[in-house]
Parts: C-alpha cells; structure tokens; sequence
C-alpha cells in the first residue's frame, strides 16, 4: 500500500489465509508520540496509523443501485421510445389498411395515403437517428473550419426536411471570413436542430429565424458566440433548463431528444448552452465555444 496523503482513503484488495480476496478501504494519520523524542528509537515522521474496513458490502450496495438506476433509465427510455413510435405506426397501419381496402380508389386518394405512410416513416427514422446520436455520440475531429459555409450547409439540410418556404425565413447575420473550431458535422448537427426548433416555433405570423455569430473575449479567453433568434412565444423561466433533458419536449410529435443533442454536443466542445427567453418574446438559443489560438 502507498500511503500519499494523510487522511485520504484509498481502496486495496487484501488476502485472506484461506486465500479469499477482501475488498478494504483504508486511511491512515500520523501517530501522536511521546514529547520527549530521546524514549523511542524511530522517526517521529515514520510513525502513522493505518485504518482498515472491509467495503465488500458496501460495493455490492453500490453496485446494485447503479444497476437499479440503470433499469430505471432503461425503462423511461423504453416508454419514451414507445410513446414516439406508437402514433407513427398506427398511421402508417391505417393508411395501409386503407390503401388495400381501395383498390378501386382515386389517385388521388392513394398518393394522400402513400404520402402519410412516407411521412410517418421518416418520423420514425429521425427518432433512431437521433437516440444514436444522443446515445453514441461519435468521436470528435476537431479543425478550424469557415462557420458561414457550415450554416449554409445546415440550412441546406434543413431544406430537405423542411418545406422550402419554411427555409426561406432563415436570414443569416455571419461574416464570410469568421472561422470556428471544432468538429464540423457535429456543430452543423447543433445548428440543424436550432434551426428547425425556430422554424417550428416562429410559424405563427411567419417569424423570421436569424443566426448570428461573433468572436468575443469572455473571462480572459476567446470564444465564438453562435446564435440562432426565433420570433415565436418564448420559453417559461421555469422550463429552461428541463427542455435540455433527454425525452422532455413541449412538442406533441417531439422526440425530446433534439436540445439534449445539442448540450451533450455543446459541453464535448468544452462550451455552453445559454437561453434568453421570456414570454410572447422569441427566444435567443446562444451556443459559447471555446476557441484555441491559431498556432495552436
């Protein structure tokens, strides 16, 4: 055993004679000796007291809520994934009932039910891409790349999910020759979800959605200020933090996963999420990157 710091506990694996293994925390002090040095025959500094006990149990203990809490979040994760999945397929299942039962229906009405089906489908396969996203997140290739390009890029991808009117109230408010650092596809991934969540909610009275990005110096370091501003109703002060939480959203077809996507992403860039949002006002999503020198 290496005794490194007094007072602090450390865990070691003991023998027993019988040859059994014991799972012991120890800790130790200095020992207090005589005031007259001249009666014992060792350095005071040599002299400590060793603490024993045996932790097996409470290991085990420890062991079990861990996995307690692991069936717990498993359980949640099943509900929520069931809950995302059940409308979708009775959607998709009605539509082909009904496909099947109208064989002798209009066009138009079997491209209306092919069209849902498509519809339904895709739903459900962006709620497993991002419950992969948000449970294997991939690793990260960090390199300073051009921050307008990336937005558009993000917009683009928006646009094939979204309507193109919808993409047309995105107005962007970047300089062409700002640079950010970071992975590229993981924070084109942060921007997609900002931009659709602001489309979404500025619809009423087509709001506009507007990105705006600058570098600025905070707490004596550089850091990139990124920016996506809504026109919608804002968010609840008493919201602003659960809408990161996986599986929380105030959409009825939200997956819930969407903002928890991006503050995991956000804080694995070493930055943060800040709102600044009130009722009936829009809402500013600003995303704080920490930026390296340029020899760096």
């Amino acid at each position: 055993m290496q005794l490194e710091k007094n007072g602090a506990r450390r865990v070691v694996d003991l023998q027993r004679k019988d040859g059994s293994m014991i799972r012991s925390g120890y800790s130790f002090s200095p020992l207090n000796l005589p005031s007259d040095p001249t009666s014992i025959k060792v350095e005071p500094d040599s002299c400590k007291v060793i603490t024993l006990q045996d932790i097996s149990a409470v290991e085990k203990m420890e062991k079990r809520v861990r996995e307690a809490e692991k069936m717990a979040a498993i359980g949640e994760l099943s509900a929520s994934i069931a809950h995302d999945f059940r409308n979708p397929l009775a959607a998709i299942s009605g539509s082909a009932q009904l496909l099947v039962m109208e064989e002798e229906g209009s066009e138009d009405t079997r491209r209306s039910l092919s069209e849902i089906i498509f519809r339904e489908s895709k739903r459900m396969a962006k709620t497993i891409t991002e419950f992969l996203q948000f449970a294997r997140p991939a690793p990260m290739h960090s390199e300073w790349f051009a921050l307008k390009r990336c937005i558009d890029e993000a917009i683009s991808s928006t646009r094939n999910i979204k309507e193109t009117k919808e993409c047309d109230r995105i107005k962007v408010e970047v300089a062409e020759n700002l640079d950010a650092f970071g992975d590229r596809q993981q924070l084109q991934t942060i921007l997609v979800h900002l931009i659709e969540n602001g489309l979404i909610f500025s619809r009423e009275g087509n709001g506009i959605v507007t990105i705006k990005a600058h570098e600025q110096e905070k707490e004596g370091k550089n850091v990139l200020c990124l920016e996506v501003i809504d026109q919608g109703q804002g968010i609840e002060p008493e919201i602003q933090d659960a809408i990161f939480e996986p599986f929380y959203s105030t959409r009825e077809n939200g997956t819930g996963l969407g903002l928890a996507i991006v503050r995991q992403i956000v804080e694995m860039h070493g930055g943060r999420v800040e709102v600044e949002s009130a009722p009936a006002k829009g809402c500013t999503m600003r995303i704080i990157l920490p930026l390296p020198s340029y020899e760096a």
